[in-house]
C-alpha cells in the first residue's frame, strides 16, 4: 500500500518526501512548484473535504495540468450521495481526461447509503474509487463497509481503492492484503505536533504555519517510518 503524507505546513514539506506517493491538497500556492517537480505518483484533491465544496472545474483542471498530476479526485460533496454522483458524472462527460487517471468518491448520509452510491459510481468509467474518512470517523465502519461490499459482490475489483484520510494506523490491518492501493494522511505530523505517539480524542490538526522543535522532528520521522513500514505489508 502506498502512503501519502500531507504536510499541511510549508515548514513541514520535507515529510511529504517520506511518503511513497503524494496527495495534493491545493490550498497553498507555495507547494505547487514542489509537487510539479516531484516524480512520485501524484494525486490531487478537489478540496471538498477542506472547503465544503469542490474547486470550480476550470480551476481544478488547470491546477492538475500545471502540477502534472497522475490522478484527480473527481468532484464530490461531503455525505451527499446524489449530488456527488451528479457532479462526478457531469465532470467525466465534460472534460477530456485522457492525461489523468480518475478517482471517484461515493458519498451518502450513512454507511448503507454510501454502499448504494458506491454501486452507482462503480458503473462509471473511473480508475480508482475512494473510501471517505467519515465512514470511520463518524461510524467506525470503513473496513466493515469494504467487507460488506465485497461479500455482496458490489465491490469493483478491476479498479484501485484509496483511503481518504487516516485517524489510526491500526485501521490498515483490517483490510485484506492488497485490497487498498493507497492512503493519504497527516496523522503522523498531527501526533508529532502534539508530542504524542498514539491518537487521543479531540486532537486538533496541525496549524498551517506549524514549525517543529527537535523532539517533534524526531517523532514525526519515527511515526512516518512506522506507518510506511506497516503499509508496505498490506
Amino acid at each position: 500500500m502506498w502512503v501519502a503524507i500531507i504536510p499541511r505546513s510549508i515548514f513541514l514539506l520535507e515529510y511529504a518526501e517520506m511518503g511513497t506517493m503524494h496527495f495534493i491538497v491545493p490550498d497553498n500556492e507555495m507547494l505547487y512548484l514542489y509537487y510539479r517537480e516531484s516524480t512520485k505518483f501524484k494525486m490531487v484533491d478537489n478540496l471538498a473535504y477542506e472547503a465544503g465544496q469542490p474547486l470550480d472545474n476550470e480551476t481544478y483542471v488547470y491546477l492538475a495540468a500545471q502540477m502534472e498530476v497522475d490522478e484527480i479526485v473527481l468532484p464530490d460533496i461531503l455525505m451527499d450521495g446524489e449530488k456527488s454522483y451528479e457532479l462526478t458524472k457531469e465532470f467525466l462527460e465534460s472534460y477530456n481526461l485522457k492525461h489523468f487517471r480518475t478517482c471517484a468518491v461515493p458519498q451518502g448520509k450513512n454507511p448503507a447509503e454510501f454502499m448504494e452510491y458506491y454501486e452507482k459510481v462503480a458503473k462509471l468509467d473511473v480508475d480508482t474509487i475512494a473510501l471517505p474518512i467519515w465512514l470511520q470517523k463518524k461510524f467506525g465502519a470503513r473496513p466493515a463497509v469494504y467487507r460488506k461490499l465485497r461479500k455482496r459482490k458490489i465491490l469493483r475489483t478491476d479498479v484501485d481503492h484509496h483511503l481518504l484520510g487516516l485517524d489510526d494506523f491500526n485501521e490498515l490491518k483490517q483490510y485484506p492484503k492488497g485490497a487498498i492501493r493507497s492512503v493519504d494522511t497527516s496523522l503522523p505530523l498531527t501526533l508529532a505536533y502534539h508530542k504524542l505517539e498514539r491518537p487521543v480524542k479531540g486532537m486538533s490538526r496541525v496549524p498551517k504555519n506549524a514549525q517543529f522543535g527537535s523532539y517533534q522532528h524526531f517523532l514525526a520521522r519515527k511515526l512516518i517510518e512506522e506507518l510506511v513500514c506497516l503499509a508496505s505489508t498490506r
